[in-house]
């Protein structure tokens, strides 16, 4: 028997968070930083099932797209109207949590992610015989949360159906309590892991889809992919996921940085939430374009503590404030990464190389607003 409940509580409390916002679209930039500004069982089953039906909603995203052969078809970019009918498709209950781990081939894909809140598949009520044995396997007086109960069956179809492959041919695995009298895998938790995604861009070529997604949490970006589809007769199957970013190491611990495009789109919602007031949601299909003037008026005007602290809800935002100050006097970083951000406005130069610039270049408003950044950073680190 393997028996493995969410190990971490704080895990869970952040995804129960990360569920009362499910919004649309993603999260936050570790801080690399230099001195100048840089940021810089019963034992599991043997048994082999063959894919029965599952009750669920057909696969195929609502959209042109879904209508294509995947005969020779070129390679082109997917059109905004493909982009939302992936959205929906990628935002489904059955979908989404593939989008939730790193894997280059399907027989990878972490199955806790993918079936955590049940994957929208039916499960019949719990029956007293069937919980006292649960209870009995696992140790415990009672249940003391939701429970997930789902039959190999039923996972060898929907299996089937996402990936072509069946539970005895994951890597993974399900790290569920298993019950052989029932043939069901049980897992007890009272939150969840769903999250919404927003497609930013995508290509297809010969009935293979590439999909750049963010996702949101707390109404904000912070988890940059990219999910490879592939068409099939009953619709589609996931191929790969691409985690580049997670800010909040859940998904994968070691991608603390996203892309200067994700940084653009994590500026792009702080805008509209200024300029509109409220959580900053960004809008679906809609694309940065201003880059003809600085993020922030950090030259101009003093920022007070509370703008600071609105600004840290998204943290990646503050080494974008505080780097901008240098950059805006061409400020060459150290760091490639704020060169090539940068480098996406019009107003920015990159001449001054770090190891001559003076910082008696700053006037008496980028002092100020560099010291209570800083000041933020330290309290948010």
């Amino acid at each position: 028997m393997k028996y493995n409940k969410k190990k971490c509580m704080a895990a869970r409390c952040l995804r129960g968070m990360l569920a009362l916002t499910v919004l649309s679209a993603m999260l936050g930039l570790a801080a690399c930083r230099t001195e100048t500004g840089d940021m810089d069982n019963t034992e599991a089953s043997g048994n082999n099932h063959t894919a029965g039906s599952v009750s669920q909603e057909d696969s195929r995203p609502p959209d042109s797209a879904a209508d294509q052969t995947a005969a020779d078809v070129p390679k082109r970019p997917l059109t905004q109207e493909e982009l939302r009918g992936f959205e929906e498709y990628l935002n489904r209950a059955d979908n989404y949590g593939f989008l939730l781990s790193d894997y280059r081939s399907p027989e990878y894909i972490n199955l806790d992610e993918v079936f955590y809140s049940g994957a929208g598949l039916e499960q019949p009520q719990l029956t007293e015989d069937e919980r006292d044995m649960y209870l009995e396997t696992v140790g415990q007086p009672e249940l003391y949360t939701d429970m997930v109960r789902l039959e190999t069956e039923q996972i060898d179809a929907f299996l089937a159906e996402k990936t072509g492959l069946t539970l005895d041919r994951m890597k993974t695995g399900l790290q569920w309590v298993y019950l052989p009298r029932y043939d069901r895998y049980y897992a007890e938790h009272g939150d969840t892991n769903m999250r919404s995604f927003f497609c930013a861009r995508g290509e297809t070529d010969s009935g293979k889809y590439r999909i750049w997604c963010l996702s949101d949490g707390y109404s904000q970006f912070n988890l940059e992919s990219i999910v490879t589809l592939k068409k099939v007769s009953s619709g589609y199957q996931f191929l790969s996921n691409e985690i580049i970013w997670d800010y909040l190491g859940i998904c994968k611990a070691d991608a603390k940085a996203p892309t200067p495009e994700a940084l653009h789109y994590v500026i792009s919602a702080y805008k509209k939430e200024v300029e509109q007031g409220g959580a900053g949601i960004y809008p679906v299909g809609e694309v940065p374009g201003n880059y003809d003037s600085p993020v922030f008026d950090s030259g101009t005007r003093y920022y007070s503590m509370e703008e600071m602290q609105q600004i840290s809800w998204r943290p990646e935002l503050i080494p974008v404030f505080r780097n901008e100050i240098y950059a805006r006097h061409g400020y060459i970083f150290k760091n490639e990464f704020w060169n090539e951000f940068f480098s996406t406005f019009t107003w920015y130069s990159g001449e001054c190389p770090a190891d001559t610039f003076d910082t008696t270049l700053f006037n008496e408003y980028e002092k100020a607003n560099l010291k209570l950044a800083v000041e933020m950073e330290n309290q948010t680190e």
